[in-house]
């Protein structure tokens, strides 16, 4: 009897001190993250990848690179690729269903809402108008523009990709989207600068490829 008094006695210390010595979870950046042995992690059904903001005034909150969740919905699209100027891949969401027509929305031109971080709070999503044509001659018949992609590499300041010297704002440019639909899952197109300024000048009118790919399929 006296030994199992012990051994249980062994057993609850063993237990608590493994309690003690498990690392405590740290408030989540990205609210769409859960606690993996003391770090926040993406869920196992997320697509994971990374912002790479910085502010664009000395007395905002700096911001590392940190991992962002991207949960997979029917009416979100990502765009993988490399960096261009201030936007490497980053992720969309309709309001509604493309596919199923133009609708008029109570807050009339419908808008996409990017996913990215904007708040020191955490995750809110940022809207762009939207240009939707259903009468385009290729692939599905739709195509769409973006007229402003929220920057989600370097200096940021809204919409606009922002060079900097000596802390002062030396070139500016911002970036739209151009595509369509040439399958269900997939729209075809291409990043273009559409405005520059400054330092950035050179780049107006420069484009880049990539195409947005549905994250869960049309009617899956």
């Amino acid at each position: 009897m006296n030994n199992a008094i012990v051994l249980f006695m062994i057993l609850g210390c063993f237990v608590a001190f493994s309690c003690e010595k498990e690392s405590p979870c740290p408030e989540c950046w990205d609210e769409k993250a859960i606690c993996v042995a003391g770090s926040c992690e993406c869920p196992e059904e997320a697509i994971v990848t990374h912002l790479n903001t910085e502010p664009s005034a000395e007395d905002e909150e700096f911001f590392p690179s940190r991992q962002f969740c991207i949960l997979p919905e029917q009416l979100t699209f990502i765009g993988y690729l490399p960096r261009f100027l201030c936007v490497d891949t980053f992720a969309i969401a309709f309001p509604y269903e493309p596919l199923e027509g133009m609708r008029l929305l109570p807050s009339g031109t419908p808008r996409v809402r990017q996913l990215t971080r904007r708040e020191t709070s955490g995750i809110s999503n940022m809207n762009m108008d939207l240009i939707f044509n259903e009468d385009y001659p290729e692939g599905l018949g739709i195509k769409i523009r973006i007229m402003n992609i929220q920057p989600t590499y370097g200096v940021s300041l809204g919409y606009g990709c922002l060079n900097l010297s000596d802390g002062e704002i030396s070139g500016a440019a911002t970036i739209g989207f151009e595509g369509y639909f040439s399958h269900p899952d997939t729209i075809v197109g291409k990043l273009e600068v559409i405005s520059t300024d400054g330092d950035y000048s050179d780049f107006d009118g420069q484009e880049m490829e990539v195409n947005l790919i549905r994250t869960i399929p049309y009617g899956g």
